[in-house]
């Protein structure tokens, strides 16, 4: 099927080729009248200010002539490339379907390979986001998607480093998942971690990173807190909680009983 179309975009282009020949003959057949037509008045008139005008005319008609037919080649080539690039991406597509279907659970499937290197990627840049220290940026994703910082594992790491690189893990495959255009799962919802845990400047980064990616790919963000303070936008909503507690106001509690009463 791909032979097939890389055949008749050969065809086209050979096409536009006689065009290009055919815009070349009607030039010259024009050049051709319009030498008559000053040998002509030429003759007639004798004037230097006509033929004068002649000459501008015919070097404007030809110069419209010859961008025209350009311009014409050029948008035909120009959409017979778009044509062969989309039949390339059909190609790899069907190429990884094949592969994954030949190699079982796996590795040799291109978009596979693919989605793991771009997510090697993303997981850097968040851990450069959260200002993450102490964390090596060798980062190897293998077939399962286990996360190999240099020689460590993640259960190796501990306290804020713990922390911070969860934290760019989960952000990273959020931003790569949506940014894909899967709309299985539009949202990430998590806790705040402990102000002793994390810089607020680096968290407020974090988030204010978060926010940015929603805005371009129609996703949202919910996180709860009760240490950092995030100051809401135009666009953001802030749910409090409305009933007392022994350290802090919580979300559940006990209504009134004579309101409930009135209300039956």
């Amino acid at each position: 099927y791909l032979r097939d179309q890389i055949k008749d975009l050969d065809r086209n282009t050979k096409f536009q080729e006689i065009r290009v020949g055919e815009y070349s003959s009607s030039l010259r057949k024009l050049d051709e009248e319009i030498v008559s037509l000053e040998s002509s008045l030429t003759k007639e008139e004798g004037g230097s200010q006509t033929t004068s005008l002649i000459s501008a005319i015919s070097a404007l008609t030809r110069s419209i002539v010859d961008r025209q037919g350009k311009k014409e080649v050029m948008e035909r080539i120009e959409s017979e490339k778009q044509d062969y690039v989309q039949l390339l991406n059909r190609r790899r597509g069907l190429q990884g379907d094949i592969s994954s279907f030949e190699g079982g659970a796996g590795s040799n499937d291109i978009r596979i390979l693919e989605f793991r290197n771009s997510y090697r990627k993303k997981i850097i840049e968040w851990l450069d986001v959260l200002s993450t220290k102490n964390v090596s940026r060798d980062i190897t994703v293998d077939a399962d998607f286990n996360v190999l910082f240099g020689k460590e594992k993640l259960s190796q790491f501990s306290g804020s480093t713990l922390l911070r690189s969860v934290l760019a893990l989960r952000a990273a495959f959020f931003e790569l998942f949506i940014s894909m255009g899967c709309t299985s799962v539009e949202f990430l919802i998590f806790d705040t971690p402990r102000q002793h845990d994390i810089e607020t400047k680096d968290f407020a980064a974090f988030i204010a990173r978060l926010k940015n990616i929603c805005k371009k790919n129609r996703a949202q963000v919910v996180f709860s807190t009760t240490e950092y303070h995030y100051n809401a936008a135009e666009d953001d909503i802030e749910w409090q909680p409305e009933f007392s507690g022994f350290e802090q106001p919580m979300y559940l509690g006990i209504i009134n009983n004579q309101v409930s009463s009135q209300a039956q």
